[in-house]
């Protein structure tokens, strides 16, 4: 038995003056290694106050338009000039001239409004038995100068496309 060496465990033992204890030394390397890792994404170890104070203040983005330039105006003069730099002037002259205006042709031209009203269209769908949007615009009766026949018209807002277009029948004499 005088021949066994004597094995200790380093969690358990004391350490030395100016040793760390094996927990120690793993909570070291989880942090080192959690910096590393947040590191690859621009966050890591924060650093002193010493170190950041200067050159967050030259790359600080926050706050308003404003609060910029009075910080400009009073940082001084170099300021000033990259200021005016950057609100130069700058004109594009455009690769294609609209000259030309183009007439569209709606067929309501011979056509006179006689009334005129702001309204959405819905159209009932038979198999799922429910009303379905059609379009919101403004709803026409025009009458056409030559025959004086009168239809409905109704065009959807932004798009101007017809979603209502039916001629009506008479049912009096004029």
């Amino acid at each position: 038995m005088a021949d066994e060496t004597k094995k200790t465990d380093p969690t358990t033992e004391a350490p030395a003056e100016g040793e760390k204890s094996a927990t120690e030394k793993a909570s070291e390397t989880v942090t080192a290694a959690k910096d590393n890792v947040f590191s690859m994404f621009g966050g890591g170890a924060k650093k002193p106050a010493a170190e950041t104070g200067a050159a967050d203040e030259e790359n600080d983005r926050s706050g308003s338009a404003k609060a910029q330039k009075e910080k400009a105006a009073e940082a001084g003069g170099e300021e000033d000039e990259k200021a005016e730099e950057e609100e130069a002037d700058v004109h594009f002259e455009p690769v294609v001239h609209l000259t030309q205006t183009v007439d569209t042709k709606t067929n309501e031209e011979l056509e006179e409004q006689t009334f005129k009203m702001r309204a959405k269209l819905f159209k009932f769908d038979r198999e799922s038995r429910e009303w379905k949007e059609r379009g919101t615009g403004d709803v026409r009766l025009l009458k056409h100068k030559e025959n004086q026949k009168t239809r409905l018209v109704m065009r959807r807002d932004k798009t101007l496309k017809v979603c209502a277009n039916h001629y009506g029948m008479s049912t009096h004499n004029t």
